[in-house]
């Protein structure tokens, strides 16, 4: 038995000798198109995620498995300060310029 951690197997090759074959390795260029796409999907989902209204939001993770109870309470939290909006705030009064008077010569 070999105590390789990953032993190399022997393929024939076309004209009939044996050659050993390793493991197959990605080239750079692969492993950095495979980044570049996972982050695309990523940026995509994350985007569907936040165009969605909390409701929904909320749904979903009631839905999940587990109990997420960190995220259902910080959504919960956002649900019900949006639902009470802030009170406006107090128009500006605008004060009315006065003239200075003009001294008589």
């Amino acid at each position: 038995m070999s105590k390789q951690k990953y032993p190399q197997s022997t393929v024939k090759t076309a004209d009939g000798s044996t050659q050993k074959k390793g493991r197959d390795h990605y080239s750079s260029e692969v492993i950095k198109a495979k980044r570049k796409q996972k982050r695309m999907d990523a940026e995509e989902r994350q985007a569907r995620y936040d165009a969605m209204p909390l409701s929904k939001k909320i749904a979903m993770v009631k839905a999940r498995r587990g109990e997420s109870k960190r995220e259902l309470a910080r959504l919960e939290k956002l649900a019900s300060t949006k639902a009470t909006p802030p009170p406006a705030p107090p128009k500006p009064q605008v004060k009315e310029k006065v003239q200075p008077k003009k001294k008589d010569k």
